[in-house]
């Protein structure tokens, strides 16, 4: 192959890279446009602002409405917010207690240790709250010995 030769076929072979790298940021570019573009909607949503609603609905004793806006604002699905979704899990718990809706509130409790890690929460704290919450159904249904000795302790408890 003569110099003339070996010259034109670098060529043609760098030209041939420069359009493959050209490809691929071009690819690059559109990928990244994409993974911003749905980002922004897992990152920005009103969850915190329908948790703070509900938590001034609960201080203000509205706890069904309390609920409501829990409800709205775990239907959210915002990456990196689990921490956040935990804390509602309690309001809305809470809520459920202060309503007397004893099974309602145990499922949230349930909710907790079955959906999120437990680096987010305390999973004995949970789980001794779910025993009060069964000894609340329990005792609204009549069965006030076998309920009872878990009042006596969770009041030596602080709760």
């Amino acid at each position: 192959m003569t110099p003339r030769e070996e010259k034109k076929r670098l060529r043609r072979k760098n030209k041939a890279i420069r359009k493959a790298l050209h490809v691929l940021n071009i690819a690059l570019f559109i990928l990244v446009v994409i993974i911003t573009f749905v980002g922004v909607f897992h990152i920005f949503t009103p969850k915190k602002a329908y948790r703070n609603k509900g938590v001034d609905s609960f201080n203000a004793g509205e706890y069904e409405a309390a609920i409501e806006h829990f409800d709205k604002a775990l239907g959210y699905n915002q990456w990196f917010s689990d921490k956040l979704n935990v804390d509602i899990c309690y309001y809305k718990a809470d809520a459920y207690l202060r309503l007397e809706m004893y099974p309602e509130a145990y499922n949230t409790y349930k909710y907790i240790l079955d959906e999120y890690s437990d680096s987010h929460y305390n999973e004995e704290d949970v789980t001794y709250l779910m025993t009060i919450t069964d000894a609340l159904i329990r005792f609204s249904k009549g069965e006030y010995y076998g309920s009872h000795g878990t009042f006596v302790d969770a009041v030596s408890k602080g709760y």
